[in-house]
């Protein structure tokens, strides 16, 4: 609950649906439930609409390239943070919540849980959807 942040879905979502592989499934599902099923706005992107937020940060040409977000989880990591860290923590989160939602509303969730939390991503989005 820090800085006024009540991520209880979020949070929640890691507890009911594990977490061990992959920080790109975990985050983006804990976001994309927390968007769904609670008025709180909580970090990374506070309510507002993941789509739109990523969109303009490509206008800008400030993002992570997929492949890297996909095999590097310790962005994600809280170890030794500092501003840079945290941007580009940031940066993950949004990306991954909204790669994920996308996933979720083109494909259904049913399909997402397949590759959710898989040790080798790349390859299990290849097998679930089809495409590299």
């Amino acid at each position: 609950m820090k800085d006024g942040d009540y991520p209880l879905v979020h949070e929640l979502t890691h507890v009911l649906f594990g977490h061990n592989h992959d920080h790109v499934t975990q985050e983006g599902l804990a976001i994309f439930m927390q968007d769904s099923y609670s008025d709180e706005k909580v970090f990374p992107n506070y309510k507002g609409d993941i789509h739109g937020i990523m969109n303009y940060l490509m206008m800008q040409e400030v993002m992570l390239p997929l492949e890297t977000l996909l095999q590097k989880d310790q962005i994600f990591s809280y170890l030794n943070p500092n501003k840079d860290s945290h941007s580009l923590r940031w940066l993950a989160y949004i990306e991954s919540a909204s790669f994920s939602s996308f996933l979720i509303h083109e494909y259904g969730i049913e399909s997402f849980l397949k590759i959710y939390d898989k040790p080798n991503l790349t390859n299990e989005i290849h097998t679930v959807y089809g495409k590299n």
